[in-house]
């Protein structure tokens, strides 16, 4: 009956693959025997109700196999599947595209493209599930993985698993595709790693089976779960298993095999496309029911409604002039203790500002903590905090400088696909760090970051800001990053309240003076000094500030907004001070050629007095520039 069960999930993604002329087949066929003996004997879930709490999470890392997963979720009979759906497989709007990455609604935990994120989601899994653990023991689960030579291969899973390993997360067992084979042919031409002692490097349980053998899958899979080590099973697996002349070879990977390697294959199994055996089908339908009483334990615990409460700080600026936005960013998480807030920090902790005074280190023998430290690892740092937050049981936030978030893009763009509620701290967000250099320096970072659908980019000026700021942050959910000062701040506004919805709004307005009127647009740090230009020209410039604390719900505005804020129809002078390429806030902006005091270069090592009159963002010299443009004389 294995075998039966086995080839029907092959023949399925056979009939998937073909169907949709596009696709992968070598994963799904090398590693359906596994997948079967992980669904009908041990991963713990429920068809009719995939989001329970406590289930098992199963991560495809190596995405591009999901006709492999859509199969399973279909033969499973996860509810909202039909075989029509996977003869949609990668059709425009169908549920069924390239790759899934993230739907836990119809039973996709996670699975990713990018090779090697849904390793770090795994672990990220495993510590919520080990979090979740100290309060409820009857919730305790495993999460289970599957991985391709492509995803070891690349760097952040050697991150991820270090780490994994470090925490001793015994709740995870990933199943290694090892079929020695690459796109570009076998893995020997990139990669001779001693695959056992690199594993066992990183504290792991290690094991080593045939992955077409039923009893050693079986068997591999106990002892992982009796382990008291993270375990990663080592599958000696045939690519493209069952197909002549492509099996074993690379280049199964993507190609679709001819049309009569194909009907022969079918016709050697009997099999009619898309035309399962009822007595199969109710096999795998059945699957989950060895699960019974393990789901309703989980559905008699009672865990109460898991939010944040973010609780107010003192907005009066009386204590809070001269600071640095990262200082009130702690002061801040200080004051929220939350026992589902979870910081963290790539071995920069007090340089981000990210622990809370009431913060615990999450240890081996601690999980009841609530910062972790993951060490010089912003790749894995950022995929590991999307697994936690996929979880909705914890709330994980993580902080390095800002210049270091391109190490983690990759990571900060899945979270923004899979809309995945992660918080993306950097601190050292402008030239104005000083002596640590162009390295250092963001330049770019800021309008890369916007750039990025779905991601909420925070740049606060003041306690005010960042208040509102982190109180969307965490009331809508979405997925943001929040970008602070290691430099003091010294905070000129009056204004303590305004809503950080429409993303922009007026700090200070007109005196109605008769003098020359002027719009000057900025964000952080750059509005003190916005602030100290209106004060030095107040005889000759009427200035209007507007604060953009968040570029891209700026961006999302009406446009009736827009125009009373900028008074576009007046075509009123405005200019743009933010110290980056500045390119997206100056663009928002349709008139006047909007001018910019702004920065195309990377960075210099100096103090920050000297760094402000190298670039020209000194007040004197921003004065003679908006004199300049708009032929406005200043004595």
């Amino acid at each position: 009956m294995f075998n039966e069960l086995s080839q029907t999930l092959r023949m399925l993604c056979i009939d998937t693959v073909v169907n949709a002329n596009s696709g992968h087949l070598g994963m799904p066929l090398g590693m359906a025997d596994v997948a079967t003996t992980l669904f009908k004997d041990f991963l713990v879930f429920n068809p009719q109700d995939p989001t329970f709490i406590g289930r098992d999470k199963f991560v495809l890392s190596c995405g591009h196999g999901s006709a492999m997963l859509y199969s399973i979720l279909y033969l499973t009979g996860y509810k909202g599947w039909s075989i029509d759906d996977l003869k949609q497989f990668r059709k425009l709007g169908s549920k069924t595209p390239g790759h899934p990455e993230f739907a836990p609604n119809l039973g996709i935990e996670i699975s990713t493209g990018p090779l090697g994120q849904g390793i770090a989601n795994a672990v990220g899994m495993a510590i919520s599930a080990k979090k979740l653990t100290t309060e409820f023991p009857e919730l305790a689960h495993n999460i289970y993985v599957f991985g391709s030579d492509g995803d070891f291969m690349e760097g952040i899973s050697h991150e991820a698993l270090s780490l994994a390993g470090t925490l001793n997360l015994d709740n995870l067992i990933i199943f290694y595709d090892d079929n020695n084979i690459t796109i570009d042919g076998n893995l020997e031409l990139s990669c001779q790693d001693n695959k056992i002692k690199r594993f066992e490097s990183y504290n792991f349980f290690v094991q080593q089976i045939d992955g077409h053998d039923y009893n050693a899958i079986n068997y591999a899979i106990l002892n992982a779960k009796l382990s008291k080590k993270p375990s990663i099973i080592l599958c000696k697996t045939r690519i493209g298993y069952g197909i002549p002349e492509f099996e074993g070879t690379s280049k199964i990977h993507g190609k679709i095999p001819p049309a009569d390697i194909i009907d022969e294959v079918r016709k050697s199994c009997n099999w009619t496309p898309f035309s399962i055996p009822n007595k199969i089908l109710n096999k795998w339908h059945n699957f989950w029911e060895r699960n019974i009483s393990k789901y309703e334990i989980c559905k008699n615990t009672k865990i109460s409604h898991r939010n944040i409460q973010f609780t107010a700080p003192n907005l009066s600026t009386d204590g809070n002039k001269n600071a640095s936005t990262k200082t009130l960013f702690n002061e801040m998480i200080s004051q929220t203790q939350n026992n589902i807030l979870i910081g963290g920090s790539a071995d920069l902790s007090e340089s981000n500002g990210t622990k809370g005074t009431w913060m615990q280190d999450i240890t081996t023998n601690n999980f009841y903590g609530n910062y972790i430290n993951y060490g010089i690892r912003e790749h894995a740092m950022g995929a590991i905090a999307n697994g936690i937050n996929s979880s909705k049981m914890f709330y994980a936030y993580i902080g390095t400088f800002l210049s270091f978030s391109d190490y983690m893009r990759p990571a900060i763009r899945m979270a923004a696909m899979m809309r995945i509620p992660s918080m993306f701290v950097f601190s050292h967000d402008s030239i104005f760090i000083g002596e640590d250099g162009p390295t250092h320096q963001p330049i770019e970072q800021i309008d890369s970051l916007n750039l990025i659908p779905n991601l909420y980019v925070f740049r606060p000026y003041n306690n005010t800001e960042l208040y509102y700021s982190l109180r969307y942050i965490f009331e809508s959910a979405c997925t943001a990053s929040l970008l602070l000062t290691r430099q003091k701040v010294e905070d000129k506004s009056c204004i303590n309240e305004f809503d950080i919805k429409n993303g922009a709004y007026i700090i200070k307005n007109f005196s109605n003076t008769g003098l020359p009127k002027i719009i000057i647009i900025a964000s952080g740090s750059e509005v003190e000094i916005a602030f100290s230009i209106s004060e030095l020209t107040k005889n000759k410039f009427d200035i209007r500030i507007i604060s953009v604390p968040c570029f891209k719900l700026f961006h999302e505005t009406k446009s009736t907004f827009k125009n009373e804020l900028l008074l576009l129809k007046q075509k009123v002078p405005t200019v743009v001070i933010e110290a980056s390429t500045a390119i997206l806030l100056s663009s928002e902006i349709s008139h006047n050629n909007i001018p910019s005091i702004n920065i195309n270069s990377f960075g210099c090592s100096a103090d920050k007095d000297s760094l402000r009159n190298h670039f020209g963002f000194s007040e004197k010299n921003i004065i003679e520039k908006i004199g300049k443009m708009f032929h406005v004389k200043h004595s």
